[in-house]
């Protein structure tokens, strides 16, 4: 082999090399992920997380629903409509629920790992109708959110004729400015005869209120009852103040 055809052997080789090198950076380039631009590329297996991503991708489970439709005392067409709603994620909640039921929308809120019971009530008939939820606003809560720091304790339940009535007692160190309540009656064959609900105004840490429901008819049959209370500790404007300053259960700023 002469020198000339050496030559262009080395020179040809050369710049193949030189080739390879720019097209692997320019493929590189193009498919490696930047991790903060919000958009999903390269090996991402989510929006700027897993794969190459250090971030752990966040997987939120949607919220659960089943509704009950029942019926007033006296009756023949349903007005109420008793939601169970349950949050199977452990480290997210939210405090703007949007729930639809058929032109009608309903706020409310839930907390991490809770099953819910929402009452809707209305003056014109549900046959027919179906609840959706529509948005759920997400929030991260703190490694130190427990919610037994939000507990609420009913004692004194007692239902005569269209009447129930029992104490609420704030367990909590929170003041809060409203707290919702779900009162809910059984039969002995543990079917539900009557519903209600009420709202409690500014419940004291340690501190205790009495409260009443009222049906329009008596209710026949009423074998035990059950009471929920719930207060929504996303909404800052819900811890009252204390001695001048806002009280506040502070979450994540990471919203989904």
């Amino acid at each position: 082999m002469n020198p000339r055809t050496i030559k262009q052997l080395v020179y040809g080789l050369l710049f193949l090399a030189i080739i390879s090198s720019v097209s692997f950076y320019i493929y590189y380039l193009n498919t490696r992920p930047t991790c903060f631009d919000g958009v999903m590329n390269g090996t991402e297996q989510g929006t700027d997380c897993g794969g190459e991503c250090a971030k752990a991708c966040i997987v939120i489970k949607p919220l659960e629903i089943s509704e009950r439709k029942l019926k007033l005392p006296g009756e023949s067409y349903f007005l109420d409509v008793l939601l169970t709603i349950t949050n199977p994620n452990r480290d997210y909640g939210s405090g703007n629920i949007e729930i639809i039921f058929g032109d009608a929308v309903l706020n409310s809120y839930i907390l991490p790992n809770q099953t819910k019971r929402i009452l809707f009530q209305s003056n014109t008939e549900f046959q027919g109708m179906e609840s959706k939820i529509r948005n759920v606003e997400w929030k991260k809560i703190s490694p130190s959110f427990n919610p037994a720091d939000f507990r609420f304790k009913v004692s004194n339940q007692l239902f005569k004729g269209s009447e129930f009535e029992a104490v609420v007692f704030n367990e909590s160190d929170f003041d809060f400015d409203t707290v919702d309540i779900v009162v809910i009656l059984y039969d002995d064959k543990n079917s539900i005869v009557g519903t209600n609900k009420t709202t409690i105004n500014t419940l004291l840490s340690r501190t205790e209120r009495y409260f009443k429901v009222v049906w329009p008819q008596p209710i026949n049959g009423v074998f035990r009852s059950e009471v929920q209370a719930t207060t929504n500790v996303f909404n800052n404007s819900n811890f009252i103040k204390r001695y001048g300053t806002p009280e506040e259960f502070q979450f994540k700023e990471d919203q989904i």
